[in-house]
């Protein structure tokens, strides 16, 4: 299941997009943001929650049907996440407008969300 709201507030560079994803797996969750439909050239963020219950983050760019590699910058941000009942539930944002050129733009038409899951956790919370 993947929700979202759009908070514009008038500027382009603090609105913002919200979203939150429930999944049958206790592993990561991707989503991404795609210019033509496909992986490659997708906006990906990628977030799971630990045994901890800690939930963590990534903002990744998709150069090719893999595993994106991580964004030097860190658009995407995590409010909440949780494992329930072999459910991952993830709350996170991004700015409208973020002026990094590995993110792809929201704009107020037609857009094109790529999903992914795995059944695991990322092997090391902090680089993966």
């Amino acid at each position: 299941q993947l929700y979202w709201n759009i908070d514009r507030t008038g500027d382009p560079l603090t609105s913002t997009i919200s979203f939150a994803v429930r999944v049958r797996t206790t592993g990561w969750v991707g989503l991404g943001i795609s210019p033509t439909g496909d992986m490659t050239g997708s906006d990906v963020v990628i977030g799971w929650v630990n045994d901890q219950g800690d939930y963590f983050m990534k903002d990744r760019f998709a150069d090719e049907r893999a595993m994106p590699p991580i964004d030097d910058s860190q658009d995407w941000f995590i409010t909440a996440g949780a494992e329930e009942d072999g459910y991952t539930i993830l709350e996170f944002y991004r700015k409208w407008v973020t002026c990094d050129d590995r993110d792809n733009p929201i704009e107020a038409n037609t857009a094109r969300v790529v999903f992914s899951w795995s059944n695991t956790d990322p092997v090391n919370d902090d680089e993966n």
